[in-house]
């Protein structure tokens, strides 16, 4: 607990030249004391299940295929069944998480679940190699968020998805101070499929690199994952082609909890509407 209020004590500096950003951050702190009361109780383990949104253009208003929705502007939103997988980069603001489908939080930590789901939307608010965010939900030990984006994350050149957590790097040594995650992937919404992630290394694990890109002042930045920071995963290295849910489950057992602060897809399925 200590070292979460003291990782971010030099963000908290340049934070009061950021009003908005600033009253945010400190909403945050406020769920640290509740997190100690909190810990090992029976809230920290509910699991809520949430409606799965169709890529079919069937949502409501600002939904899945309303007016101002992912679906079209005000059309049908039918989709056209022949369509083919074609990748599209998302622009400034796009691309992040849409909807939560499952939230089941383990045991221990509970810090920003009071938030969840407001605070893993959006962009990370990275606060680069040294600070990691606040905007953050813990999913205590041994528990799960699985989430989609407005479209299936397609097998694109490269890395596909990014997961920001908050790691950071601890003094001049260069160590990073790392809660890992495992990430999985379902082609169907039903079953999952994992990356490898070697515990002891970190390799294939999310939670492993820190989060250089900060959309506290409302832009995204730029769509390199090198100059975004996080944890890049490519679906080639499973062998799958298009996923609709992505889902990370905390490393159980350990003495450290996994937190995500955001998500953002590299490569989206575009689909073809009909006339």
């Amino acid at each position: 607990m200590t070292l979460l209020l003291e990782r971010q004590f030099f963000k908290f500096i340049a934070a009061e030249r950021r009003p908005n950003f600033l009253v945010k951050q400190l909403k945050l702190l406020g769920s640290i004391a509740l997190c100690s009361v909190c810990t090992f109780s029976s809230a920290c383990s509910n699991v809520k299940v949430y409606p799965l949104p169709s890529e079919d253009g069937a949502g409501g208003a600002g939904g899945a295929g309303g007016a101002g929705g992912a679906g079209g502007s005000g059309g049908s939103g039918a989709v056209d069944p022949e369509d083919t997988i074609v990748s599209f980069a998302p622009g400034p603001n796009e691309g992040f998480i849409s909807e939560v489908t499952i939230s089941d939080f383990g045991t221990g930590q509970d810090f920003g679940q009071e938030l969840f789901p407001e605070n893993i939307f959006g962009p990370p608010l990275g606060g680069g190699n040294k600070a990691g965010s606040l905007d953050v939900v813990s999913l205590g030990d041994g528990g799960s968020l699985t989430f989609r984006f407005e479209r299936s994350v397609v097998d694109g050149p490269g890395a596909d998805f990014i997961i920001f957590e908050n790691p950071f790097q601890v003094g001049s040594s260069g160590d990073v101070f790392s809660e890992f995650g495992q990430v999985s992937v379902s082609e169907d919404g039903v079953s999952f499929i994992s990356f490898k992630c070697d515990q002891a290394s970190g390799k294939g694990c999310a939670g492993v690199n820190p989060v250089l890109l900060d959309g506290s002042e409302g832009g995204q930045g730029p769509l390199s994952p090198d100059e975004m920071g996080g944890d890049a995963f490519d679906l080639a290295e499973l062998g799958l082609q298009e996923v609709k849910l992505v889902r990370i489950t905390d490393i159980e057992g350990d003495d450290d909890v996994f937190d995500l602060d955001a998500a953002i897809a590299l490569h989206l399925k575009e689909l073809s509407p009909l006339p």
